[in-house]
């Protein structure tokens, strides 16, 4: 694949052997890919906080709104005992029954060993369990085999189980994910800017309509467009000649 942008001046390039061309832009592209690895920092990725490097910007801290968190002075504490087995059964099923479900998980420690913290979050419940697999039968142990309902997520493999048309992808991850093509440059760079403008429009969208600015009708007629433009953006992510933005295209058009 040809560089969009010359690595040499051009009577230089032209004067390399078609070999040496291609060893340098694979090179290119592998330094590119390290840089962007060394580059990824909390707002760019899922990584947590406290894991950035000490070269990663300063992440803002919100200004203190009260008492610092936990039991007060004089608290007398409050606990949970734990639920009969029956009616942890029945709240799973309502977590399988429920129309949208929210899922994720993460990286968790239990008695020395590496297990997953998993969340569900349905309107009325939440679930947390903690488990040594991060594998799909997990998904299937919390949600179901027949669940009918749209299952909010990152992209992880587990989670694929699902038909698209039951599928919502999560935000954040989409956001992660656009901010390490920018943060990436080169020829990922301005798909990841297009990226983030169509999330901020998205959500233009959707704050109108919540705050009653804005009917169902009219939200799904100014969506058609975003759709499309959408569209656009995948495909020319799935051109890019960058190593990221192409299976980042392809995977969120499957």
């Amino acid at each position: 694949m040809e560089p969009t942008e010359l690595p040499l001046p051009p009577a230089i390039w032209a004067a390399t052997s078609a070999a040496a061309q291609a060893l340098i832009v694979g090179l290119q592209a592998r330094v590119r890919d390290l840089e962007g690895r060394l580059g990824q920092t909390s707002a760019n990725s899922s990584r947590f906080p406290p894991s950035d490097p000490p070269q990663a910007p300063v992440r803002p801290k919100a200004p203190p709104s009260g008492p610092k968190r936990g039991g007060q002075p004089g608290h007398r504490g409050a606990f949970r005992g734990l639920l009969p087995v029956e009616q942890v059964d029945e709240i799973v099923a309502a977590v399988q029954e429920a129309a949208v479900t929210n899922i994720d998980e993460t990286g968790w420690r239990e008695v020395k060993q590496r297990a997953w913290l998993w969340t569900v979050v349905t309107a009325g419940l939440t679930v947390f369990v903690n488990d040594r697999s991060r594998g799909g039968a997990v998904v299937e142990a919390l949600l179901g085999a027949a669940s009918a309902g749209v299952v909010a997520s990152a992209r992880w493999s587990a989670y694929n189980r699902f038909a698209a048309e039951r599928r919502a992808l999560c935000y954040a991850h989409l956001n992660w994910d656009f901010q390490g093509l920018v943060d990436r440059g080169g020829e990922a760079e301005p798909i990841g800017h297009w990226g983030l403008a169509e999330i901020e429009r998205l959500f233009v969208l959707r704050h109108r309509f919540r705050a009653g600015e804005s009917d169902r009708q009219e939200l799904q007629r100014r969506l058609v467009p975003l759709q499309a433009r959408l569209g656009r953006l995948l495909r020319r992510g799935q051109e890019s000649p960058d190593r990221k933005a192409p299976a980042l295209g392809r995977e969120l058009g499957r």
